[in-house]
């Protein structure tokens, strides 16, 4: 045991986790990122067909609303706009957690280097960006649509 740490013997579980040391390291920070490109990166895929879907769908049911004067369309494509942006913002990072799970990124950082698979990475990341930020602007209407006095 290690100077300074005193553990009551009969609860092992805390022991362990008041055994646990800050980190001193940088390796034990890149083996916390490689962990969690491990387990979450490779969601990036089913992630990223979410959003998209849930976009058509929220359009879809803004244009019927408004074509057929349903205000729980109109509600529900706001909702619908909702789960876009968070889904969103869970795909970019899943997408970033993948780049370096597969080994095209080393550094975290926004967009990825041109070098990276000839730019297409960089492109990639370019258009999800714009995507989610497409989704945060649709987010300025579902106030307005959630009330229900929405004349599109």
């Amino acid at each position: 045991m290690e100077k300074g740490y005193r553990f009551p013997l009969n609860q092992p579980g805390l022991c362990l986790i008041l055994a646990r040391r800050p980190r001193e390291t940088p390796d034990e920070g890149r083996l916390q990122l490689d962990t969690l490109a491990h387990w979450l990166g490779p969601l990036h895929p089913p992630l990223t067909h979410f959003p998209i879907v849930c976009s058509i769908l929220a359009f879809l049911a803004l244009a019927v609303g408004a074509w057929g004067n349903k205000d729980w369309l109109l509600k529900s494509a706001g909702a619908l706009w909702i789960l876009v942006f968070i889904s969103g913002v869970a795909s970019l990072l899943a997408g970033h957690l993948f780049a370096h799970h597969l080994g095209m990124a080393t550094e975290w950082s926004f967009l990825p280097p041109h070098e990276v698979m000839k730019g297409q990475l960089r492109w990639h990341a370019l258009l999800g960006t714009l995507g989610l930020a497409a989704s945060l602007f649709t987010l300025g209407g579902v106030p307005r649509l959630q009330i229900g006095r929405a004349h599109v």
